[in-house]
């Protein structure tokens, strides 16, 4: 994993430019420990429910797992990919979109509870749509 170096006071500014220089993988696994350090500040104020599903959404694949499925994505859009390692990507993408369906549904469960719209709670969440 990349470091990003501070030695003293860093700005919001300059935190969001060392963020950006994260890989996919890294971004995420921030994300997910973000989201947790979030819920554990906000605990006091979240219902269980709110607890567990932001929990919940937080959830993605091992970083191996990410890795390996990125790794054969690039491999794919090199056209340089076997046919043992297209059932492979295949079976990732299927296990990463059950993942994304089961956030998805976790995420209307969330804004239902507070009664707000998904795209507010998103945006709350910090959470983007990713298109590839």
């Amino acid at each position: 994993m990349k470091g990003i170096a501070v030695t003293s006071h860093i700005s919001i500014e300059d935190l969001l430019r060392g963020i950006e220089q994260l890989d996919a993988q890294e971004f995420d696994q921030m994300i997910a420990v973000l989201l947790r350090l979030r819920a554990s500040r906000r605990s006091t104020s979240l219902s269980e429910p709110e607890s567990s599903l932001l929990l919940a959404i937080s959830q993605s694949l091992a970083p191996d797992r990410m890795a390996r499925y990125q790794a054969l994505v690039s491999k794919r859009k090199a056209e340089q990919l076997e046919p043992a390692e297209q059932d492979e990507l295949i079976r990732l993408t299927d296990e990463w979109e059950l993942l994304t369906a089961q956030r998805m549904q976790h995420l209307i469960g969330l804004a239902a509870i507070r009664n707000i719209p998904l795209e507010q709670l998103c945006a709350e969440l910090g959470i983007e749509a990713v298109y590839e």
